[in-house]
């Protein structure tokens, strides 16, 4: 009978958390409740609303969509709060890269309309600090839910007109294409975002486990000074694990 206590009490042991590392069949063993981790991740952005640009150099040019990337790397503790039940801390660095454009017209001498091509480009760097727990659903299988600080470290928007017709007509330096600004930290702001994310945690050699995720993001401020933008991001990634004991 104590055999039979002994042969259970390994069981659930060597499956908290759904890992089955064996290090030694003979004797159980506890499987690790806290993690640090690194990782990475690569994404999509999509913006929709008013982008509005007030510039001595350009007033009022505005924007009603766009689209960008954004490239994250992370440093993360995980503890194991149940077998089924994270809370999470994460520091990352990111750099987002948006874009925009839209056309104007406007008459412009001998009856001629002069119809331009508006870019914005507006590449930033962050430093955040994340919130999150992490629920398992199934097997292996995770949701997560994270609330992020992102404080801006470095801003840089360029703004930049192309002619697109007539074809005889050109900026003041002689070409079709004329670089309105170009400054650093111009016009944005830190950012909160929230986020939801799906992953599958992969495990490797006691105590390392891999957890590739797909995640799905929310913007609760807006970007840009003086715009009413809704952005939404999607990313890609992958984090590794490595379970360490405290006693």
């Amino acid at each position: 009978m104590k055999y039979l206590i002994f042969l259970i009490l390994s069981s659930i042991h060597l499956t908290s958390q759904s890992f089955d590392w064996e290090v030694d069949n003979r004797l159980p063993f506890n499987i690790p409740k806290t993690y640090i981790a690194g990782g990475l991740s690569y994404g999509l952005s999509n913006h929709n609303g008013n982008i509005n640009i007030n510039h001595q150099l350009i007033n009022n040019a505005q924007f009603k969509s766009g689209e960008g990337n954004n490239f994250n790397i992370y440093l993360e503790a995980e503890h194991w709060y149940r077998e089924d039940l994270t809370f999470n801390i994460i520091a990352s660095y990111s750099t987002m890269s948006d874009f925009f454009s839209t056309n104007e017209s406007y008459p412009i001498f001998n009856g001629s309309i002069l119809n331009l091509k508006n870019n914005y480009e507006i590449n930033n760097k962050y430093l955040s600090l994340h919130l999150a727990s992490k629920y398992r659903i199934y097997d292996k299988l995770n949701l997560a839910l994270s609330l992020a600080y992102n404080l801006e470290i470095n801003s840089n928007h360029k703004f930049q007109q192309n002619v697109i017709s007539p074809n005889w007509y050109t900026f003041r330096n002689g070409e079709k294409s004329s670089v309105v600004f170009d400054e650093e930290n111009f016009n944005s702001n830190n950012l909160i975002i929230i986020s939801f994310n799906i992953s599958y945690d992969i495990q490797l050699n006691y105590p390392t486990y891999i957890s590739p995720f797909i995640s799905f993001s929310n913007n609760l401020n807006n970007t840009i000074n003086n715009s009413d933008i809704n952005t939404y991001l999607i990313n890609f990634g992958l984090k590794y694990y490595y379970g360490i004991k405290i006693n």
